[in-house]
């Protein structure tokens, strides 16, 4: 799994997706509502972040961050029913009683932007370097996952197809390590957790919509959490800075 010194590997290119926004966003509102996008986004991606921690309750005051700071200043009135999923979203993920159903709410609120920028007609332009593949390695497997993860995040905050592709089509060829700890049991667990990591690959792959892909996204962020969470340590990226 991760280990704290490198747990902002990955989800980087959420971030980039505010300054695209801002850039949308600075031709039709005002600087209140560009300031708004930036919060926005930085706090869905500590959303994510935090739930492939496993840290329910840091996912938890995140997502109603989210919910509680929304609002249409700025925004053209066709933003309105846009923004309203946010929020529902947004709920769903503050008020969830376990982190499956967290994950799921980060799903949902990830589809939820991307389903904004395609309404208002100004889907994101983002892309991502391509997948490095270093030596077998507990370190490289993580960074494997964690690309792949963002490239899905992307798809759906984009809205891109091919990103979401692209990410689909990397977890379906995750190396898969066995771990071998003193814990017979706890090596099971995570071993499982990786082999199913890699299988909701195929299920990604097969996701054409954006609803099954929120769906599936929530999957992912909730196997990513419960691994981390299996051994009693912080694992997984921090939040940005």
């Amino acid at each position: 799994m991760h280990s704290s010194s490198n747990r902002r590997v990955g989800f980087i290119g959420i971030v980039v997706g505010v300054v695209a926004v801002a850039g949308v966003l600075s031709a039709q509102a005002d600087k209140q509502a560009v300031t708004k996008m930036h919060e926005h986004l930085s706090q869905v991606t500590t959303l994510d972040y935090a739930v492939i921690r496993g840290d329910v309750d840091d996912a938890k005051a995140a997502a109603k961050a989210i919910a509680d700071g929304m609002s249409m200043a700025g925004l053209p009135p066709a933003a309105e029913k846009y923004l309203a999923e946010v929020r529902t979203a947004a709920n769903a993920a503050a008020t969830g009683a376990d982190l499956k159903a967290v994950a799921a709410g980060a799903g949902a609120l990830q589809a939820a932007c991307g389903n904004c920028h395609a309404g208002l007609g100004h889907s994101l332009t983002v892309s991502m370097d391509a997948l490095k593949e270093g030596a077998p390695s507990t370190r490289n497997r993580m960074r494997e996952h964690a690309w792949s993860v963002e490239a899905l995040a992307k798809g759906l905050q984009g809205p891109s197809d091919d990103l979401w592709k692209n990410g689909a089509n990397s977890m379906k060829k995750a190396r898969v390590i066995k771990v071998q700890l003193k814990d017979p049991q706890l090596s099971a667990e995570i071993n499982t957790a990786e082999e199913q990591f890699r299988a909701l690959g195929d299920k990604a792959r097969d996701a054409k919509d954006q609803a099954a892909r929120t769906t599936v996204y929530g999957e992912i962020l909730n196997t990513c959490g419960h691994c981390h969470s299996l051994q009693g340590r912080v694992f997984g990226p921090a939040a940005p800075k």
